[in-house]
């Protein structure tokens, strides 16, 4: 699912964004991530996902990692994934397995 917020400039969208943001990152079950529109979207999204606390636990157990020049995953003992999509949906996956959802923002 997703959505979108739009308004006039001053119409409070980021503050919301915020707001929603802050109350999610106080549940456990939510996995907050804020993204850079000025920035590569899937690497930022990989890495921030494999260095935030509550997923890089996550990955430990499952015994992934992710190498950041060249953004691949290997997992130990399988293969390894050179294309950043799949190796966002493993991670994803993983996250989905432990029963959190993710909340994915963007501010401009």
């Amino acid at each position: 699912m997703m959505y979108m917020i739009t308004g006039v400039r001053g119409a409070g969208k980021t503050v919301l964004m915020t707001s929603i943001a802050k109350k999610l990152t106080e549940d456990k079950k939510w996995v907050v991530v804020e993204l850079n529109p000025e920035l590569d979207l899937l690497e930022q999204l990989a890495v921030k996902l494999y260095n935030l606390p509550e997923t890089h636990v996550l990955y430990a157990k499952a015994k992934i990692d992710l190498s950041f020049f060249g953004i691949g995953l290997s997992v130990e003992g399988g293969q390894q994934f050179t294309s950043i999509d799949t190796a966002i949906e493993t991670m994803l996956s993983l996250v989905k397995k432990e029963g959190k959802k993710c909340w994915f923002c963007m501010t401009r």
